[in-house]
């Protein structure tokens, strides 16, 4: 026999029965009840990460009743409900668990676990405002201000050619920059957070250029100046 209603008690008719001599009874009347409890399937929900410390919970419960349970620093909004409020009380991964029950059927469990992320540090970059390089120099030291307590991780890019030592410090060393306007970014990483960025423009002023040689032909006005390309952008004093 069996029932389509979950949960619902099943009436059941004994209509023969025989005994171990094989004589079947005479006289049979009357009917019993069975109530047939589906055995619980526990979904906790995938594994997630969360930026901040509030989050939201995803089991699935399609029949009886469900529990959430967690370690210290965690609280849930409503233990009962499969997609209760969670708050965490500090960054961390928490390995949850969702207790499914029904009747007098074993309980079933199943884990899932969150990834709870601080927001990332704010910063500032040292030199603040952009900065222009004189000629021949292709290199600047940085420094990342950092405005509490770092929370995530620094790092240091540029779309072009620069390249940092070392990439993740508070303090760097950016090289390699080229000729005109480099953009340096200061990010700033934790989890799956939005990272927080920050940018200055470092320009660098062209190298001299200095003709190998000149052949003044005053005569007919060619090359009567000896001219040396981005000398302006050379600091010093001619003397």
């Amino acid at each position: 026999f069996s029932g389509n209603t979950e949960n619902a008690p099943v009436k059941y008719t004994i209509t023969s029965v025989t005994d171990q001599w094989g004589c079947p009874a005479q006289n049979i009347s009357g009917e019993g009840e069975i109530l047939a409890v589906r055995a619980p399937v526990a979904s906790a929900g995938s594994d997630s990460d969360v930026c901040g410390m509030d989050g939201t919970l995803s089991a699935v419960l399609e029949f009886g009743t469900g529990l959430w349970s967690g370690p210290a620093g965690v609280n849930f909004a409503d233990a009962t409900d499969p997609l209760t409020a969670i708050t965490a009380a500090a960054q961390g991964s928490y390995l949850l668990t969702w207790t499914s029950s029904n009747g007098v059927c074993i309980d079933d469990t199943d884990e899932t676990t969150l990834n709870f992320w601080d927001a990332p540090s704010a910063a500032n970059i040292i030199p603040r405002n952009d900065t222009t390089l004189a000629a021949f120099r292709s290199e600047i030291d940085l420094q990342a201000e950092l405005i509490g307590p770092l929370v995530g991780q620094l790092e240091w890019s540029s779309p072009g050619d620069a390249i940092f030592n070392p990439p993740d410090g508070q303090f760097t060393r950016a090289t390699g920059l080229n000729w005109g306007e480099n953009k340096i970014i200061l990010s700033v990483i934790n989890g799956t957070c939005p990272a927080e960025t920050y940018e200055i423009k470092v320009t660098v002023l062209e190298d001299l250029k200095i003709p190998k040689g000149i052949s003044p032909r005053t005569s007919i006005g060619q090359n009567d100046y000896f001219k040396i390309e981005n000398i302006e952008n050379i600091d010093n004093e001619l003397t």
